[in-house]
């Protein structure tokens, strides 16, 4: 009989800022997807942005459990793109078939190339306040999110107004 070491993060609170007045609400989850997968969940209401990552060793229980637990208007999702030929990562396949699942019911669902989030530099994640300490698949979805956040919604105002460290 094999054993399975599970390893659960609780969810991190990275960021809660009041903002300036801000005129749209949306709730997006950010995934990067894998063996161990990372999650950032952002929530902008009016007048205050709050952000949470966390990271989930691969289990399908636990992945549809973190997924359930949250209310999305958007999921984003690392599209799987194999690095060679000869190497599949079949964790990262089994976990968006997971997401795919869940978002039939509860969300939209958009889907990010890896090298979106090569875009996004440490550096602006460090200046803004948003590193995960040692959760590099919670950062690699933060990355996600900021793409998505820049290049899709327009939203970058946010970004210049943050405190800095």
């Amino acid at each position: 009989m094999s054993r399975t070491l599970e390893v659960r993060m609780i969810p991190k609170l990275v960021f809660d800022w009041k903002l300036p007045p801000f005129n749209e609400r949306f709730s997006i989850l950010a995934i990067d997807p894998g063996t161990t997968t990372g999650f950032v969940l952002c929530k902008c209401l009016p007048e205050r942005l709050t952000i949470y990552a966390w990271e989930t060793v691969y289990s399908p229980k636990d992945i549809m459990q973190d997924l359930n637990n949250v209310a999305a208007s958007l999921c984003i999702i690392e599209h799987y793109i194999p690095r060679n030929p000869k190497s599949t990562e079949i964790d990262a396949i089994k976990v968006i078939g997971i997401v795919e699942l869940w978002a039939q019911d509860n969300t939209d669902i958009v889907f990010q190339i890896p090298q979106f989030q090569v875009q996004i530099s440490n550096e602006l994640i460090h200046a803004n306040s948003l590193w995960v300490k040692g959760q590099r698949n919670a950062r690699s979805a933060m990355k996600h999110l900021l793409w998505y956040l820049i290049h899709k919604k327009n939203q970058t105002e946010w970004l210049e107004v943050m405190p800095r460290d």
